[in-house]
């Protein structure tokens, strides 16, 4: 997204058309690229398959989010992104939003927690104006 604040990782959602394909056919290709399966994020997330890739420091670069298209997961993303690309207003917002929370947890799932209450905010804004 451009302007936005971020981590210097790469996030890559793969729609997928069901995520039992995905279990047979993707996992090992993606594995076989140098990402690693992490399946314990399935139970917080049942609805995605959750792969990263790591640098020689041993420092993450990417993340690979395998969803099942058109599922809620998937809108919801979807959703959020368009809004943002839509509305640099809110870019901005989210942007210094993830400045101030990242001075605050160094957990990741803290700091994703913390990030809840504007995303669902803008996941609403973006069904008001059909997205």
């Amino acid at each position: 997204m451009p302007g936005l604040a971020a981590k210097p990782v790469i996030d890559i959602m793969i729609g997928v058309p069901s995520l039992a394909m995905a279990d047979k056919q993707c996992i090992e290709p993606i594995k076989g690229l140098g990402y690693t399966y992490v399946p314990e994020y399935e139970k917080m997330a049942p609805e995605r398959r959750y792969f990263r890739k790591k640098n020689a420091e041993d420092v993450a670069t990417h993340h690979i989010h395998l969803v099942e298209m058109n599922s809620s997961f998937w809108k919801r993303h979807i959703r959020f992104r368009n809004y943002l690309r839509a509305h640099p207003e809110a870019v901005q917002e989210y942007g210094d939003l993830k400045k101030n929370l990242a001075t605050k947890f160094i957990d990741t799932n803290e700091y994703a927690n913390a990030k809840s209450e504007f995303v669902k905010r803008i996941e609403a804004l973006a069904v008001k104006e059909g997205e």
